[in-house]
């Protein structure tokens, strides 16, 4: 518990101090490389018994290591309906053949892409990765893989949902949902939230 009593207090301070008593797109970049440096490394050399999914995981990797690519669509592989994040295992299975190289990469993938999505969208970086990590979201990057790949990538379309661009955001939602299926929720959710807007609209220019 130490180590992340610490990292809550090095976040808060040191992005208060770099971002708010020297206000600039720089000092903001600077301190999201850095934390999300920690972040990566914390998770790449966390235990295996960080997390309830991490060995499940860790096995269906080793499982993945040596196979052939029928094993992708093959209804042995217990992920076939998340394509994606069977790919993604295959992949670096004929890369490495360590479960915990392999974790860390999902790890820092899933920490990089939300730092990315934080640097594009948010007026205040510091704030937002001290919420990122202090409400939690940051140790399920080193246990949920799969859901926290598909929110990572699901981040990327609510520009598009505001927007009101269908194909972008269906695109990145159909993508989201091959690393797991419960983003496939994100399809309607386009369409409730375009029909609410039309009645509230409605309804006040009654």
């Amino acid at each position: 518990m130490a180590p992340y009593c610490l990292l809550f207090g090095f976040t808060g301070i040191f992005g208060f101090i770099l971002c708010e008593f020297k206000k600039s797109r720089k000092s903001d970049l600077i301190f999201l490389i850095i934390l999300t440096g920690i972040l990566i490394v914390m998770a790449s050399v966390r235990a295996h018994t960080v997390g309830v999914d991490t060995e499940v995981y860790m096995d269906y990797f080793s499982n993945m290591v040596g196979r052939s690519p029928s094993f992708l669509v093959s209804k042995e592989n217990i992920y076939w309906r998340e394509p994606a994040y069977s790919l993604l295992n295959f992949i670096f299975a004929k890369i490495t053949n360590s479960p915990a190289v392999f974790m860390g990469i999902v790890s820092g993938l899933i920490i990089g892409l939300r730092s990315i999505f934080i640097y594009r969208y948010s007026s205040k970086i510091w704030l937002s990765v001290f919420i990122y990590i202090t409400f939690g979201f940051f140790g399920y990057a080193m246990c949920t893989l799969r859901q926290e790949l598909g929110i990572s990538v699901a981040l990327f379309a609510l520009p598009f949902l505001q927007k009101r661009k269908i194909i972008p955001y269906m695109l990145i939602v159909i993508l989201a949902a091959c690393f797991h299926i419960s983003l496939w929720v994100m399809i309607p959710v386009y369409f409730f939230v375009h029909i609410h807007a039309h009645i509230f609209l409605y309804c006040r220019e009654a």
